[in-house]
């Protein structure tokens, strides 16, 4: 008997261990919820970006494949709320997700943006009151109640959904202020005139960053995640998925 318990015993455990290394060589699929495209954070045409990338290879150092599961922005955390995916992106403790919150993979930055041959001094938000501006689309909504009070009454203010037309017009000298993402920004100049954008740039960090992580069910794969992750940052990956999508030489 004590034998035959012995034989399950091994039986058990050969089992176990083909099933992980089942799981380490073709990846237990997890289901992510993203927002849909916002270059060069989430290309969702190419299943690629700088968070989507930084996401996916963190949870490949770890044997787990990620299933991208493309929604609108204000669905992810619906989607993760009504348990149909097993982790959401680009979240942080705003949202009130009831599961496991990963280190910061990624934090989004805005700045304001100008010609560093214009010697503009911007230190603060009411410093752009008297400032040609180009913003993002829904810029007054998204930075705050006093940066929507000192841009509206500007009849220099404008926003905009295509952040290229941002870079064409600070670079031409058509706007003295540029509001964006620093990363965003960066990813369209590689799209516009080489010849216009040989110019240096200041960026004005007048706005507080955004870190944000991914929002896990399960409290084991967060914790292999936040080991990839580190595993990324040690080996100088997590810097070359970045400059893999921008140029920040100016």
């Amino acid at each position: 008997m004590k034998q035959y318990k012995a034989i399950q015993l091994f039986l058990w455990v050969l089992g176990m261990t083909c099933m992980y290394s089942l799981n380490m060589a073709y990846g237990v699929e997890i289901n992510v919820a993203i927002g849909l495209s916002l270059p060069p954070y989430v290309i969702a045409e190419t299943n690629s970006g700088i968070e989507f990338d930084i996401v996916k290879e963190s949870l490949d150092q770890k044997g787990y494949t990620m299933i991208p599961r493309y929604v609108l922005l204000r669905q992810v955390p619906e989607m993760f709320k009504k348990k149909v995916v097993d982790a959401a992106m680009t979240v942080n403790e705003g949202f009130g997700l009831d599961g496991f919150l990963s280190d910061v993979v990624i934090t989004y930055q805005n700045f304001a943006i100008t010609l560093a041959d214009n010697k503009i001094s911007i230190n603060t938000i009411e410093d752009l009151k008297d400032k040609s501006i180009i913003a993002f689309q829904n810029a007054t909504i998204y930075l705050g109640e006093l940066f929507a009070k000192t841009v509206q009454p500007n009849k220099n203010y404008s926003e905009t959904p295509k952040q290229l037309i941002q870079v064409n017009l600070l670079y031409s000298n058509r706007s003295q202020v540029v509001i964006s993402d620093k990363n965003i920004f960066l990813y369209y100049r590689n799209f516009a005139d080489k010849a216009l954008i040989q110019k240096d740039i200041t960026f004005h960090p007048i706005f507080k960053p955004n870190p944000y992580s991914v929002a896990f069910r399960d409290e084991k794969i967060k914790n292999a995640f936040n080991q990839g992750l580190e595993a990324l940052k040690k080996s100088g990956r997590y810097q070359e998925i970045i400059n893999s999508y921008i140029q920040q030489d100016k």
